[in-house]
């Protein structure tokens, strides 16, 4: 990647990965169709799609739409979430063991 990449400690690149994966679920959300008509809703997953060029509807009418699946985008941002804390936890801990055995070699 560069000489960029390789200064980065373990925890930033862990962060750094963690984010970039965040901008692109935020750019290319999980959409889906939805229909409204006379107290019958219903939905149908529509893919993943640029956030500023969604699916069109089925139907051009009122009762057809689309709409960016919340649901299934909160729980994306939670597994990068989770995967960040846990990325980072094991990176520190990594880092830490590093760095005393660096220590020790130069004691001895």
């Amino acid at each position: 990647m560069g000489k960029w990449w390789e200064s980065l400690s373990p925890v930033t690149k862990v962060l750094v990965v963690g984010l970039a994966l965040f901008l692109l679920i935020c750019a290319f959300p999980p959409w889906e169709y939805t229909f409204s008509l006379r107290g019958t809703h219903s939905t149908t997953p529509a893919g993943y799609h640029f956030f500023f060029s969604p699916p069109q509807p089925k139907r051009s009418s009122l009762a057809y739409g689309v709409r960016i699946s919340f649901t299934q985008i909160l729980v994306e941002w939670a597994a990068v979430i989770f995967s960040v804390i846990v990325g980072v936890f094991i990176a520190s801990k990594w880092e830490k063991e590093k760095r005393e055995k660096e220590l020790s070699l130069v004691r001895k």
